[in-house]
C-alpha cells in the first residue's frame, strides 16, 4: 500500500472536519496516510483520528528541506487550490513525487486567493488529480486550463445510515428544514431561504 502524505498549512483546525473524515476513511481502507503540517494546529482540537499533524522540523524549513522530508512518501495530497498550486506543486517537484489536491470554493472564486490562468497552465506534470465537488467546479477548472482528464468530481456526501437509526418515511408535506453552517454569504443561506419559499408554493 503506498504511503501518502497529507500536506496542510495547519492541522487540526476545527473548520476542517472534512480532512478528518477523509483521513478516517483512508485509514479504514488500509492506506498508510500521515499528516504533515507547516504550523502547529489548534491545541484545543483533537479529532481522535490518529496523528494530528507533525510540523516540519526546523531543519526542514525551506523548499529543499521540506521536499527531503516528503521523499519517504509515494504521493502527496493537499487541500485548497492556492495552496496546491503555489506550495504543494513546487514541493512535489523538488521531492520528485506525484501530487494531487482538492479545490473548494474561496480558493477558486475569491479574487485575492484565486489561481491565475497562467499558474494553472504551468502546473507540473507530476500533478495526478485536482479533486473538486461538482461539475460546475470541474468546468471552471477546465476553462482555466486544467486538463479535463485530471479533474475528478467527488461530491460532498453524508453517511445517512449513521444519521438515522430508522430511515425516515418520505414526507407527505413540507415541514421544517434545518441547515447547518457558518452564517457567511458564500454558504448560500439567502438562496436557501428563497428556494424554500418557492418550494412551499409548489408542494402542499
Amino acid at each position: 500500500m503506498p504511503a501518502v502524505a497529507y500536506v496542510l498549512q495547519r492541522y487540526p483546525v476545527l473548520s476542517q472536519t472534512f480532512v478528518h473524515a477523509e483521513l478516517v476513511a483512508l485509514r479504514r481502507r488500509g492506506v498508510d496516510v500521515s499528516v504533515v503540517t507547516h504550523e502547529v494546529g489548534d491545541p484545543a482540537v483533537r479529532f481522535g483520528d490518529g496523528p494530528d499533524g507533525v510540523p516540519l522540523a526546523p531543519a526542514h524549513v525551506g523548499l529543499h528541506g521540506a521536499a527531503a522530508a516528503l521523499r519517504r512518501f509515494d504521493h502527496v495530497h493537499g487541500h485548497f487550490a492556492d495552496f496546491g498550486v503555489r506550495v504543494l506543486a513546487p514541493l512535489a517537484e523538488a521531492a520528485g513525487r506525484p501530487f494531487s489536491f482538492t479545490a473548494h470554493a474561496y480558493d477558486l472564486f475569491r479574487r485575492d486567493a484565486a489561481v491565475t490562468v497562467d499558474e494553472w497552465r504551468c502546473l507540473s506534470s507530476r500533478l495526478r488529480r485536482v479533486v473538486t465537488i461538482s461539475r460546475f467546479h470541474q468546468e471552471f477548472l477546465v476553462r482555466r486550463g486544467v486538463p479535463a482528464a485530471k479533474v475528478a468530481v467527488i461530491p460532498n456526501a453524508a453517511a445517512l445510515a449513521r444519521l438515522f437509526a430508522v430511515a425516515p418515511a418520505a414526507p407527505t408535506s413540507l415541514r421544517r428544514v434545518l441547515a447547518v453552517g457558518r452564517p457567511v454569504a458564500k454558504k448560500g443561506f439567502g438562496v436557501l431561504v428563497q428556494a424554500w419559499a418557492l418550494a412551499r408554493t409548489m408542494v402542499p
